[in-house]
């Protein structure tokens, strides 16, 4: 057999998510969030919800024909004409047509005719001429800048012609647009000095701050120095234009402190606003600084902070309590020193929720649809503060049918973790909690179906915890396009830090989880549940039928425990009532292709001489429980060499064997333990050792004896070994010092001095050592 660096056996089909080499899941990767951000209806802070990266991919909490109520510019207009036209139809005329091609012919809304009307003459002209340099508003028309001194021309004449538009302008918004345009025009010119002249003329001493004057400001903001004075303006745009919001952030806060710029602040407005700008990006508990600007903001600021600050707790609370990951912005590597100090936190942040949620119900939103999601949030927050009878309160607010098909999901699901939280024996038998975790599989929301498992599973219901995780991480590809982060891929770790089948310490799938984690009469259990035929509805059919699908491999996993145990009867028993299919797959014809009762001094997964016979899991431990019951029949050179056999058997199921597949489904040049029961046993060679040292004492044949104490140095030295891997010894003179810490090579030395400088220096020596076997 082929030495193999890393082997994973990918033909066992049930490893779903392979990872290219130095993969690990870091923040919004293993971040837990029930709470999707765009189930809420806030508008305009898509980018700033709370997420590991700099700025948020969420999508938006609103459908397109919906925006035009949201839109700065829409809504002008809107205001412009006093409401006499609809938000959608002047949407429709602006954004989705060319008002520049609109006639008196093709004018079909209300707006569109009303337009083209001798009422609204100047309205027209104004959309016609925006229009018209529309495509001047960028750095250069030419990538390759090739043209860039007849562009700035052009700009400079249509600058002068807004201008004059806007003097001759009779209706006073009208006129500021017109300067808005040239003001714009002279950014992309890179012409500040007429920018600034143009602010100063048109929008510094304004009394009227609407979108176009805070579109403005964005691009004076620009022409300012590096000062606190820029930053106040810069929160002034980020707080009250939803269209510039994005852009005026980028240009950061430089190296100034929220305190130096709070000093540049002349009113107590000002003041507020560079706090909520600063509570729109910052990471910590914020409810304080909330209490004291929250009356100030509008309904949709004021519920993005909540929303923001809600994403915060669950993350700090339920990301490590799900997954065993510290949350996923704390930048903190896991050890067992942070373990504590995260579970000793969340405590903490138990409290914090519910203060959070104490403060959201001296709330209330006039918008009828903010409100009902505040009391689902507070629901919510009480489901993290582990206040359950409180959030029981809510139980007919979350059962209400609302028209928000979010909110509606949102309350089931969170009203199926608060039922199966309430219960003193977790289940899956409510007839509610089942509808709802179909729903969420069939829309692969992995994160929920988790939230479930790990429920049960804390719960001691490690069968029904077993067959969610088995619907986690699907290969196929169904997304929900309502939320473009699903499917979400579920990473999980286990308390004890057990590693996966990638030698990392985290998981993706069940089978290896169940390896990891689960005892074998756990294993057992749930192997007898999926072959009970009682109640086979809709919900236990659909639950069961991963797991039912690959019942054999279930078996092999159940058997390969027992064997771990050392329990051989009980494991024998188990290898054959899997089906023969198993044993023929690759992943075995492969790798338990090889005899495990021969080995030598130097062979661990290379071809050697005894390889002339493969055995399944099946005949491995039918023969050693045959060789075990001979040794009781047997005495001397015999009796002898079925210990060696055995001991061989043993030595061929460990790391260094060439039936390492007996025990493991994975194998790996890095000895790193996995924290399975037989770690010791895997690593050291102990039960080899046993059973050589065995043969030794019982024969009087002198080269058996030698033998025995070469193949009982060999498992020696592998212990000696991994005592070193576990007690990080790196130093060299650790392993070079191994060969003379070996007491049974220090034996054969003693007690048998003229076979031990072939044993140990003749590699061809076994073979004629051997013979006095037969």
């Amino acid at each position: 057999m082929k030495t193999w660096i890393l082997i994973l056996l990918i033909s066992l089909n049930f490893s779903k998510l392979v990872y290219s080499c130095g993969f690990y899941p870091y923040g919004d990767d293993i971040r837990f969030s029930l709470l999707k951000p765009n189930y809420v209806p806030v508008y305009g802070f898509s980018q700033f919800h709370y997420t590991s990266f700099r700025y948020g991919t969420f999508a938006n909490s609103f459908e397109a024909f919906e925006q035009a109520k949201f839109d700065e510019n829409i809504v002008s207009w809107y205001n412009h004409f006093k409401g006499e036209f609809s938000h959608q139809e002047i949407y429709k005329s602006l954004i989705e047509n060319k008002i520049s091609e609109l006639n008196q012919k093709n004018a079909f809304s209300a707006f569109e005719k009303a337009i083209m009307s001798e009422k609204f003459k100047e309205e027209l002209a104004y959309m016609k001429f925006a229009q018209s340099i529309s495509g001047l508003n960028s750095w250069s028309d030419d990538p390759w800048e090739r043209k860039v001194s007849r562009i700035v021309k052009i700009r400079k004449k249509q600058i002068k012609k807004a201008l004059k538009l806007a003097k001759s302008s009779k209706n006073e918004n009208i006129k500021r647009r017109y300067a808005y345009l040239a003001l714009r025009l002279s950014f992309y010119n890179k012409d500040s000095e007429q920018l600034k002249k143009i602010y100063s003329s048109y929008f510094e001493k304004t009394e009227v701050k609407d979108a176009i004057y805070y579109w403005s400001l964005h691009f004076y903001t620009y022409t300012l120095g590096e000062s606190p004075a820029k930053y106040v303006a810069i929160a002034q745009v980020f707080a009250h234009s939803q269209e510039k919001r994005f852009a005026s952030d980028l240009q950061n806060y430089g190296d100034f402190s929220h305190e130096e710029i709070l000093k540049a602040c002349k009113t107590e407005e000002e003041k507020q606003v560079v706090s909520f700008y600063f509570l729109s990006k910052k990471t910590d508990k914020s409810l304080s600084e909330i209490k004291k600007i929250g009356s100030s903001l509008g309904e949709n600021s004021l519920m993005y902070l909540i929303l923001r600050e809600t994403n915060k707790i669950e993350d700090w609370i339920l990301t490590p309590y799900y997954s065993e990951f510290s949350p996923s912005i704390s930048g903190e590597s896991w050890n067992d020193s942070l373990y504590f100090i995260t579970r000793s936190r969340i405590s903490m942040d138990r409290i914090y929720a519910k203060n959070l949620a104490d403060y959201l119900s001296s709330i209330n939103f006039n918008n009828s649809e903010s409100e009902l999601w505040k009391k689902s949030m507070q629901a919510y927050l009480l489901f993290l503060a582990e206040d359950i009878s409180s959030s029981l309160k809510f139980n007919s607010h979350l059962k209400m049918n609302v028209q928000d098909k979010k909110l509606k999901r949102f309350n089931e699901m969170l009203l199926s973790l608060i039922e199966l939280k309430n219960q003193k024996n977790a289940s899956l038998k409510s007839n509610f909690v089942q509808q709802t975790i179909l729903v969420e599989a069939e829309k692969k929301n992995y994160q929920f179906l988790f939230a479930i498992a790990r429920e049960l599973e804390y719960a001691g219901n490690t069968i029904d915890a077993a067959y969610l995780f088995s619907h986690l991480n699907a290969e196929e590809e169904n997304y929900d396009y309502e939320n473009i982060h699903y499917p979400q891929n579920v990473f999980w770790r286990t308390k004890n830090l057990a590693k996966s089948t990638y030698n990392e310490d985290f998981f993706t799938d069940y089978f290896y989880y169940l390896d990891a984690q689960y005892s074998t009469k756990q294993v057992a259990e749930l192997i007898q549940d999926v072959q009970d035929e009682d109640d086979k509805n809709e919900f236990t059919r659909w639950k069961k039928s991963k797991i039912a699908k690959n019942i054999h491999r279930m078996k092999d996993l159940l058997g390969t425990k027992q064997l771990r145990n050392n329990d051989l009867h009980a494991a024998l028993k188990t290898f054959k009532s899997v089906n023969d299919s198993i044993w023929k797959s690759d992943a075995y014809k492969t790798y338990l292709n090889a005899n495990p009762f021969y080995t030598d001094f130097y062979t661990e997964h290379s071809k050697s001489l005894g390889d002339t016979i493969r055995f399944t899991k099946v005949q491995v431990v039918e023969k050693l429980i045959s060789y075990l019951d001979k040794i009781e029949e047997s005495e001397g050179k015999k009796k002898a060499f079925y210990f060696f056999q055995v001991g061989n058997c043993y030595l061929n199921m460990t790391q260094y064997g060439n039936s390492w597949i007996m025990k493991r489904y994975y194998w790996s040049s890095t000895a790193q333990r996995h924290r399975y029961v037989d770690d010791d046993e895997y690593f050291q060679c102990n039960m080899a050792k046993k059973y050589y040292l065995m043969a030794n004492e019982c024969t009087k044949d002198a080269k058996i004896s030698a033998l025995s104490l070469r193949m009982a140095g060999r498992c020696e030295k592998y212990r000696l070994t991994d005592i070193g891997i576990q007690n990080e010894i790196y130093d060299s003179e650790y392993y070079d010092n191994i060969f003379y810490k070996n007491q049974y090579y220090n034996k054969l030395r003693s007690q048998f001095p003229d076979d031990y400088e072939p044993l140990i220096s003749n590699c061809h020596s076994f073979v004629e050592y051997n013979q006095f076997l037969r």
